[in-house]
């Protein structure tokens, strides 16, 4: 009491507005006609004057009851254009007629002004009171499912020439009972429409207008209060948009339960950071430190009950939301007014900009609960009041933009003579910095070098298995390797591998394990029992974080494979007689993480066919993005492989790789990117045929026809060294 003592006059406009707007509603005008005349040019007729109703406190009536039964005597006449029954969880039904003096029959529209209505029935009887046509609608259904696009609900009818018929609209709703009915035709709403659609893009357009300039000064200066205005003001617009229906038109069509419930939660978050913007608009902490404590709470409070807000009845939180308003205007006026009290000359214009709007929001709530009728002056003004508010405190938040640039241009002359200061010493420090970087690239571009100098050369043959690789580092050094092996029993080991992390770290942990890789082979042919011996190493070795991948094939000179996967990347198997690919892989977990490991890995069993193709890759390649985002993909590398079957091997990779490049030519590298490709050679199957016919004629001592067929094994492959011992 003793804050609104010390402000009559804001308690004298409340009482004087609240007057002006009851009198200045709209008076019945009763013509003493019974029924609403269609016309082709109808503009928002309202029945009221003829329109009654009647309450149904059960909520058990249907259209029989109202229209034939009992309760169909009990309607009484409304006094009221625009009626409005407050919060109630009765439900109500109201009734009026139409009649169609035309010609022609006439099209025509029943709108429900007031998008908040939970369930709407409508039912149109004709002279007999048999229901000619029954409508339903209500907030809780999508969007969608309106006849009409509007954010108010338009229910269309049509009524043939000379006929006369009783309208009846049945409404139930957990919020404010509101029968704005109008009857439109349906030019004349499309033009009222229009009408009303420019004046919201007017009023939300200077919103987001001053909203997008506080923001650019909240990025310019850092200023909270600009931050807390902005979320405010947001705030204060999704209220608008929802208790208009917009937003249910426009931005959340399907979400009904939204729709319905996001009232309440935004008045709260509304008075949260109206107060926050309040705290460090007028800098409480430090001008008035006993009300920051109360203002702090309030913020908390709000907060809370924001949260709340959607477990709990709505009529309660309705009820909360009005307390809340009536306890924000207080405390902040209460807090401006002490602020002004002792010199804070901002307060002054914060308490004219906030007294109307404050006045508005009250009036608008008492409207709501049915204590003030539903005028144009009601139902507008929060938006006028809103507008000018905004306007007006983004010129008082303007004026702190002069004093921050005095007080900055004063740091700067102090900074200056520092920065000069301190100039010379970053130079020098500048120097000795680009000196120590050209010495360590340097060294990068030698680890480098080394790196892909212990990479085996390839093309790689062998007894019919053909090797070729693709390699490319994301930085001078990486941490992809691939590697051959020869094995005991004339058997091949094909590696691939992926380090996790990129630079010298990554190129560490490929050393360590390229030299664990070769260890192992010499005592198992499986790629298991290599896994593990791999997985120990570098457990003992590796004391971070890091891991690797790999993916191990090992090919027997009869061309059986045994292959193991440790969370790489499966391997493709192209095969030439279906010219299908398949994919190899098995279970197993990184190496160097977790003794767990070795329990995980196991053997995978095929063989491959002359002219089979396998490629071993990493995720280098699979993630390469291209300019708008997207993946290479393992879609693009199985066609590519498929796709260049007809190639030789070497022509194959590099078309491959080349495609892959080109995809991401408009990205930057983000991984190493390395493959590995294997063929069976078809053309060594003639070559042992040469070799098996010579030595069998060498045996026999036909030595001419022997060098014969050697020589044509050797014209195959000039390197194969079993034709080379026998003929030198």
């Amino acid at each position: 009491m003793s804050g609104m003592k010390g402000h009559p006059g804001i308690l004298v406009c409340l009482v004087a507005a609240s007057a002006f707007l009851i009198c200045g509603s709209p008076a019945r005008a009763d013509d003493g006609k019974k029924s609403v005349e269609l016309t082709p040019d109808m503009r928002g007729v309202i029945p009221g004057p003829r329109l009654e109703f009647r309450e149904d406190t059960a909520g058990t009536w249907g259209i029989e009851d109202v229209s034939r039964g009992k309760p169909s005597r009990g309607f009484a006449p409304l006094h009221e254009e625009l009626p409005t029954f407050g919060f109630s969880t009765s439900v109500f039904w109201g009734r009026f007629r139409v009649i169609n003096r035309g010609k022609t029959a006439i099209p025509w529209y029943l709108e429900v002004a007031y998008p908040h209505i939970d369930r709407i029935e409508v039912y149109l009887l004709d002279g007999t009171g048999h229901t000619v046509k029954s409508k339903r609608g209500g907030d809780l259904l999508p969007f969608k499912q309106r006849e009409v696009r509007d954010e108010n609900f338009i229910f269309p009818f049509r009524t043939e020439k000379g006929a006369g018929q009783t309208c009846y609209v049945r409404l139930e709703t957990t919020g404010p009972v509101n029968m704005f009915l109008k009857v439109w035709s349906p030019e004349a709403f499309g033009e009222h429409g229009d009408l009303i659609n420019v004046i919201f893009a007017v009023y939300y357009g200077a919103m987001f207008v001053m909203i997008l300039y506080n923001l650019f000064i909240f990025f310019s200066l850092r200023d909270r209060s600009y931050l807390y205005y902005v979320l405010y003001c947001l705030a204060f617009i999704l209220f608008e948009i929802t208790l208009t229906g917009l937003g249910f038109r426009h931005l959340w069509p399907r979400w009904p339960w939204w729709s319905n419930h996001s009232v309440p939660f935004l008045v709260f978050i509304g008075a949260m950071f109206a107060i926050q913007f309040l705290r460090y608009f007028l800098d409480t902490t430090h001008s008035i430190p006993e009300m920051d404590r109360v203002l702090l709470f309030s913020t908390r409070g709000a907060a809370a009950m924001g949260v709340i807000s959607f477990f709990m009845p709505y009529l309660l939180m309705i009820y909360l939301c009005l307390a809340m308003t009536l306890w924000t205007a207080v405390i902040v006026y209460i807090a401006a007014v002490r602020a002004l009290l002792r010199g804070h000359r901002a307060a002054r214009l914060y308490i004219i900009t906030w007294a109307a709007f404050w006045i508005c929001c009250i009036i608008y709530m008492l409207k709501l609960f049915g204590v003030l009728p539903d005028t144009a002056i009601t139902r507008w003004m929060l938006q006028a009041s809103s507008l000018l508010q905004v306007v007006l405190l983004s010129l008082a938040l303007a004026d702190r933009i002069n004093i921050m640039t005095e007080r900055l241009e004063s740091l700067n002359l102090q900074l200056e003579g520092r920065v000069h200061e301190r100039t010379k010493e970053l130079d020098a420090a500048l120097r000795i910095m680009e000196l120590k970087d050209s010495e360590l690239q340097i060294e990068f571009e030698l680890a480098g070098h080394i790196q892909q100098g212990i990479l085996p050369p390839t093309p790689f043959y062998h007894e019919g298995i053909k090797v070729v690789s693709y390699y490319r580092a994301m930085g001078k050094i990486g941490g992809d390797f691939y590697d051959i092996f020869r094995m005991k029993g004339g058997y091949i080991g094909v590696l691939i591998a992926d380090a996790s992390g990129h630079g010298m770290p990554a190129a560490f942990i490929t050393a360590l394990a390229k030299i664990s890789f070769s260890e192992a082979i010499q005592t198992s042919l499986f790629p298991a029992d290599i896994f593990k011996h791999v997985n120990g190493e570098l457990m003992r070795t590796i004391k971070t974080d890091d891991f690797i991948t790999a993916f191990l094939v090992v090919i027997s000179p009869a061309y059986e494979v045994f292959y193991g996967n440790a969370s790489h990347q499966k391997a493709m198997v192209l095969r030439a007689g279906t010219m299908k690919v398949e994919t190899w892989d098995t279970s197993g977990l990184f190496m160097g993480f977790s003794p767990d490991a070795d329990a995980m890995y196991e053997d995978g069993q095929d063989r491959l066919d002359y002219r089979d193709r396998l490629l071993l890759y990493t995720d280098g390649i699979i993630n390469a993005l291209n300019g708008s985002g997207e993946n290479y993909g393992e879609k693009r590398l199985e066609d590519m492989l498929v796709e260049t079957a007809h190639l030789n091997l070497e022509e194959a990779l590099q078309t491959i790789s080349r495609h892959c490049e080109k995809f991401s030519r408009n990205a930057s590298q983000s991984d190493d990117m390395t493959m590995v490709l294997v063929e069976i050679d078809p053309a060594y199957r003639e070559l042992v045929d040469y070799r098996d016919r010579g030595f069998s004629l060498m045996w026999r001592r036909h030595y001419r026809e022997a060098i014969e067929l050697l020589s044509s094994a050797l014209a195959i492959n000039p390197n194969d060294e079993k034709s080379r011992l026998y003929i030198g």
